[in-house]
């Protein structure tokens, strides 16, 4: 086959071409051949082409113009379909990649209500009157972020790869596997936080603002930041004491004094009261439960015990004590 090449390259050359020889360009062999006997030709301008070199150049350029069409049909082809490809895998990686998207769910109690919440990672919450509580349907890899307005006990399930915190208003506490107690007054004058087991973290903003602190609380502490302040105090508290109120039907308190009862009595009744300042400092404690009673019936109570006056407006919704 090699000699025959050559006898029709040469025949080409000459211009004597059998009639049915042209169909040998459609062999690649027969164009390679072509090609490199070409190339042995000195380069010339085209015009300057006898018509014997003409015809061999016509009919090289001619089949390398088809079949370079026909590469790059071929490779445009390819390219689109691994472009194609390309798209596929990169959409579906970038799906797989983007960060986890749950649906937000929010959970809210009334008046002398409290609900129990099982998170997806198996943390239980316990969530006090009149508070909300925001969570993911269900947590990322890397976190477990909540937010709270309220009072709220949480029994944390451990995940050292991805910490639980819980966000209040600017205020942030940090769990690993542990169990605290938060609450929130009506007035959002403080963040307290009580813890029963294991270790948290509270950071919340410095006395300037213009940075952020960070706190580790131990069991049987509580920490209370004023935000109106800024200042911080921690001081040791019997911790199962103070969260019986998780367990019971109602409201518990034992020897405590009106700094402490007063803003949870507004939480589990939903209203708003306003101590004189003289009240407050009397020092008096009490030790009372609460189930259904009405609010006037434990202000009534109160007053009985320790002389302290109260009254309330039309609305029912502001108390006065004095």
């Amino acid at each position: 086959m090699k000699r025959n090449l050559k006898e029709w390259i040469e025949a080409c050359r000459q211009g004597d071409i059998v009639s049915d020889d042209p169909d040998l360009l459609s062999d690649e062999r027969v164009t390679r051949e072509l090609m490199r006997q070409w190339d042995r030709v000195p380069e010339t301008r085209d015009e300057s082409l006898d018509p014997i070199k003409r015809i061999v150049w016509n009919r090289i350029s001619g089949q390398l113009s088809l079949q370079k069409a026909q590469v790059r049909m071929r490779l445009y082809r390819r390219l689109c379909v691994a472009a194609s490809l390309f798209i596929v895998l990169l959409g579906g990686y970038a799906f797989l990649q983007k960060p986890e998207e749950s649906v937000r769910c929010e959970f809210s109690t009334g008046n002398q209500d409290k609900r129990e919440v099982l998170l997806s990672d198996g943390t239980r919450v316990i969530l006090g009157p009149n508070s909300r509580f925001g969570y993911p349907e269900r947590f990322g890899s890397d976190e477990r972020r909540v937010v709270l307005d309220g009072q709220a006990f949480f029994q944390v399930a451990p995940n050292s790869s991805a910490p639980f915190s819980v966000d209040v208003d600017g205020v942030q506490v940090t769990a690993l596997g542990t169990s605290f107690e938060i609450f929130v007054p009506t007035d959002r004058h403080c963040v307290e936080t009580i813890l029963r087991t294991g270790k948290v973290r509270i950071d919340h903003p410095s006395a300037d603002g213009s940075a952020t602190e960070s706190h580790v609380l131990l069991p049987g502490r509580r920490l209370t930041f004023d935000r109106t302040t800024r200042n911080t105090t921690v001081e040791p508290i019997d911790a199962v004491r103070y969260t019986e109120w998780i367990s019971d039907t109602g409201q518990s308190f034992k020897n405590e004094r009106l700094q402490f009862i007063l803003p949870r009595l507004e939480r589990w009744y939903g209203v708003e009261i306003r101590p004189d300042e003289g009240v407050l400092g009397r020092g008096d404690r009490f030790t009372f439960k609460i189930t259904d009673e009405s609010l006037d019936h434990i202000l009534n109570l109160i007053q009985s015990s320790s002389g302290i006056k109260w009254q309330k407006d039309a609305s029912g919704c502001l108390y006065w004590l004095y």
